[in-house]
């Protein structure tokens, strides 16, 4: 007896290499050092994340969010260690969250007011916000910025704290700086980069401080294991950086299409006073159909070199973005008219063609963020499914996508051109339609009386309406044309400002003049805005449309013939590069031909007339898309996909694991059959290790039993048959294989405490642990 005594009080020596990193369990109710490095981790963590929205500038008097963040976690932290009830703590949590949010929102009010201000302008919004400045639209934005971040601290503190788990607040600060940094023009990774240190250096400290809570001693990590993790982590890290920098952003194009066609409320979710986000000035430069329900006469107008589309088609043509048919003195709107989806088809729908009329098909290449379809003639259809304007008589005025198309993205679309001629226009007679003239005769109440009675006076001799674009063209033509002119007083019409007093101006000036000029003489018209057709590609009907080549131009209606384009911008070199020189206004598609232009868009650079031309080459492979930002209801179909994405590599774990499984399942049941007492009890150790039961160093296996038996209080004898066979194998003066009757009961004993141990771990098992071996 005294010799087990000696042998149960002998120390048990390592077979570690190394000695353990321990540290020892602080009973401070405020906690150790351990404690207070993790939250000073999550802080630089959720800080980084919360500092790239600040340094974003996403609107003009933005909140302190990092105040707001410190305040948070401070708050957690204190009334934690107090000694309120859980429902108590969350509740004075959350009051304080919102104290914090109202005093911050009242520092980012456009104006100096109190909480009272606060409160209406939410009660504003939630009612619908008409009629809301976009200051107090902006304010909303913050307010839920300043309570986002409040939430954010206050959940991952508590996480941290209370469960030990740091991946609430890597979760959290990752889809903040992730949202954040795509909707930027240039992703700033070094905000990425920083972000994934310090998420990396919060799991590992994370990882210790519930080891050493488990084992209720020291972190049982060597010297080894513990510099391979941080290695092994940071690798993952500058892994995540590289490839977030190189790589492309994956997109599912037929998929997103689909989701989109399937959210018939997505328009009324982007254009909703409810969605504060379109307060917010976007960082992007990005066209949408949305924001082009007005057109206001500025200063200048569009001049860069940069491309905006590339076009193939068998013939050049005025490339139409949308139209305009309410003036109001100072600006064009376009008046809300019905959608409707109309899927993708790779027909024409017409058995033979309309009369008149002929085919063009064209291929449109985006070179920048846009839903905007380029149209030219009258629609047919898209290998797309397109989003089309109805107008007046179910024409159809205008087309998009139902998601926003990033750079390279492209669509082929069908349409009908006119090929009517001056002489077929020029023998219709006044007769139109009462939809067509209530939209399209309109003029304002104040309409000035000295331009009504200019355009009369220069159509007096002309009898039909073609004759009468004919006129106000000619007149037009001997104003000169300027990119630049002075900013239109306030109260004054801008038709009548350009030809009376400033006497010059660009393509809007003109176009504008000619199609109220138009109007006040009884012709309807409307203002159509697009692109020229662009500079010739290195093939044959490849056309590059730029910035520039942005253009407005008049559109005329004729009863029979239905609306014919007609440019009344001064043609030429020099100032009027923006333009086109033709001999008359009439720029219907088959009649571009005739334009002074023809040759240079026909044949580029390197060809000459009489060389084949064939159909313009698609591009076999559209450009590789660069990442782009997308509004709120397109931002679903992304979602969609991430969780796809999610479920599918869910499901390659779930089975690489049920793979693994029969593995794990093989080392916990090997049996040794030389030495059975130590297999069991090393197969013991390593079970119970998933449920955080680890032997410290200076514990003993009967110390250390003593914790087993609390967890499987069941199978006393069961357990103590494994721990004292194992003590008299490795102890004692008899090594090796037992007889066989020793055996049979450590075998028999080892069934039933594992599966005891197995019951109670449940149906998901830990499947990798970490264990150190005696």
């Amino acid at each position: 007896m005294d010799e087990v005594k000696k042998k149960k009080a002998k120390k048990i020596p390592a077979d570690r290499s190394e000695p353990p990193v321990g540290v020892t369990v602080s009973s401070s109710r405020w906690g150790g050092w351990m404690t207070w490095l993790n939250i000073v981790f999550l802080f630089l963590a959720l800080w980084i994340a919360i500092y790239s929205i600040e340094q974003a500038h996403w609107i003009t008097r933005q909140p302190s969010l990092t105040l707001a963040l410190v305040l948070s976690i401070a708050a957690t932290r204190l009334l934690m260690v107090t000694r309120l009830p859980g429902w108590c703590v969350h509740a004075l949590l959350v009051f304080a969250g919102l104290l914090v949010t109202v005093w911050q929102g009242i520092s980012i009010l456009p104006e100096a007011s109190g909480v009272g201000r606060i409160f209406t302008i939410f009660a504003t919004w939630m009612r619908g916000g008409a009629g809301m400045p976009v200051g107090e639209q902006q304010a909303i934005f913050g307010i839920l910025l300043v309570f986002l971040t409040w939430m954010a601290g206050y959940l991952s503190t508590w996480f941290l704290l209370r469960r030990h788990n740091a991946w609430v607040a890597v979760c959290l600060g990752l889809v903040i700086i992730i949202v954040n940094l795509t909707n930027l023009p240039d992703k700033t990774y070094l905000f990425f980069t920083l972000y994934l240190l310090a998420a990396v250096l919060l799991i590992i400290a994370t990882r210790i401080a519930k080891q050493q809570s488990a084992a209720r001693y020291a972190v049982l990590y060597s010297g080894k294991s513990l510099f391979y993790l941080i290695i092994s982590l940071f690798c993952i890290t500058i892994l995540a950086t590289t490839l977030s920098w190189v790589m492309p952003q994956l997109r599912w194009p037929g998929l997103q299409t689909a989701i989109a066609t399937a959210m018939p409320w997505k328009n009324n979710l982007e254009t909703s006073s409810l969605n504060i986000l379109g307060a917010v000035p976007s960082k992007k430069s990005i066209a949408m159909a949305s924001t082009m329900q007005t057109l206001n006469f500025g200063k200048s107008w569009n001049d860069s070199d940069e491309i905006r589309y590339t076009v193939y088609s068998q013939q050049p043509a005025y490339w139409q973005v949308t139209v305009y048919d309410t003036y109001g003195s100072d600006t064009w709107f376009s008046s809300s008219t019905e959608e409707e989806l109309r899927e993708r088809r790779a027909d024409w729908g017409y058995s033979a063609d309309p009369a008149g009329q002929s085919r063009l098909q064209y291929r449109v290449v985006t070179r920048l963020d846009t839903d905007i379809m380029l149209l030219t003639g009258d629609f047919v259809s898209a290998d797309i499914p397109a989003l089309v304007s109805i107008g007046v008589d179910g024409e159809v005025v205008g087309a998009e996508t139902p998601r926003i198309l990033i750079s390279g993205e492209s669509y082929i679309m069908r349409t009908y051109v006119s090929d009517t001629s001056a002489d077929s226009l020029n023998g219709t007679q006044e007769k139109y339609g009462d939809a067509i003239k209530s939209v399209y005769l309109q003029l304002p109440v104040s309409f000035p009386e000295d331009v009504r009675q200019l355009s009369e006076n220069i159509t007096a001799g002309a009898p039909t309406p073609y004759e009468k674009v004919m006129a106000l063209d000619e007149y037009l033509s001997k104003i000169p044309y300027s990119k630049e002119v002075d900013a239109l007083p306030e109260g004054k019409d801008a038709v009548e400002n350009f030809l009376f007093t400033q006497k010059k101006g660009f393509c809007l000036h003109f176009a504008s003049a000619m199609t109220m000029m138009l109007r006040s003489v009884g012709v309807p018209a409307r203002l159509a805005v697009g692109f020229l057709p662009g500079d010739p590609g290195e093939n044959y009907g490849e056309y590059i449309l730029r910035d520039k080549h942005y253009h407005a131009w008049t559109q005329a209606y004729f009863p029979g013939y239905g609306w014919i384009d007609f440019e009344p911008t001064p043609g030429g070199t020099g100032a009027s590069e923006s333009s086109v020189n033709s001999n008359t206004p009439l720029i219907s598609t088959p009649r571009i031909r005739e334009f002074d232009e023809w040759e240079k868009w026909a044949y580029p650079p390197g060809q000459y007339p009489g060389m084949p031309q064939t159909m313009p080459p698609y591009p076999a492979e559209t450009p590789r898309p660069t990442p782009g930002p997308l509004p709120f209801a397109d931002e679903l179909g992304k979602a969609a996909l991430i969780i796809l994405g999610a479920l599918v590599l869910f499901g390659l774990a779930y089975g690489l694991l049920r793979a693994i499984r029969p593995l794990y399942s093989r080392q916990i049941w090997k049996v040794d059959r030389l030495n059975p007492a130590s297999s069991a009890y090393t197969g013991l150790c390593r079970l119970v290790a998933a449920v955080r039961l680890i032997p410290a160093p200076q514990e003993t296996p009967l110390e250390f039993s003593a914790r087993i038996a609390e967890y499987v209080p069941e199978q006393p004898r069961e357990l103590r048959t494994i721990i004292q066979s194992y003590l008299d194998n490795r102890f004692g003066p008899v090594k090796g294989k037992p007889e066989l009757y020793e055996e049979a009961e450590i075998l028999k004993a080892r069934v039933a405490l594992f599966n005891a141990i197995l019951l109670k771990r449940g149906n998901a098992p830990r499947f990798f642990n970490t264990f150190e071996r005696d």
